[in-house]
């Protein structure tokens, strides 16, 4: 006779296996946006050279 731990494992076991394949096939993040991700808006110090300046 099935008793009720049996039919809370048999849920248990197939909600696991109906959530792994949600998790596991998720979709990828979306592409990093061109100009470096600023999207419309050029970069801080709007491409100023690093090196080679007067302080």
């Amino acid at each position: 006779m099935i008793n009720i731990k049996h039919i809370l494992a048999a849920l248990f076991l197939f909600g696991l296996l109906a959530i792994i394949p949600i998790t596991t096939f998720a979709y990828d993040p979306p592409p990093p946006l061109p100009n470096g991700g600023y999207g419309d808006t050029p970069p801080p110090g709007r491409g100023a050279p690093i090196e080679g300046g007067e302080c």
